[in-house]
């Protein structure tokens, strides 16, 4: 039993990595599928139709026992998923410009009533 154990070792932590290189491609289609969703209108479409296209080539990768091919997929996934991060950050930065520019404002206001003529 024990010799049987050690004959397969190497067989089951192949297996093993497998699995987990599975799971983590899943994890990556779900979070790439829910981040695309998530920012909506906001990615350019060119974007969106090539990540969905590594999506979808993630997803064949994940049907087969190739752990290469799934890695593969996987990084360029990865790095197609990026886009969405650099479209919501260009989104949010002209926000950010404008909520500073209300703030300098609202604060302008402010110090326009705390400045009251002395009466001497």
């Amino acid at each position: 039993m024990k010799t049987e154990a050690t004959t397969h070792e190497e067989e089951d932590k192949k297996r093993k990595e497998l699995i987990e290189t599975k799971n983590l491609g899943e994890n990556l289609v779900y979070t790439s599928e829910k981040a695309l969703k998530d920012a909506g209108n906001k990615v350019p479409e060119t974007d969106k139709k090539e990540i969905e296209e590594k999506i979808s080539e993630l997803k064949e990768a994940l049907k087969t026992d190739d752990q290469e091919k799934i890695k593969t997929a996987s990084e360029t996934l990865s790095s197609a998923i990026q886009k969405i991060g650099q479209a919501m950050y260009q989104q949010a930065k002209p926000n950010e410009k404008s909520q500073q520019e209300d703030k300098k404002d609202e604060k302008t206001e402010a110090e326009k009533k705390d400045e009251k003529p002395d009466n001497k």
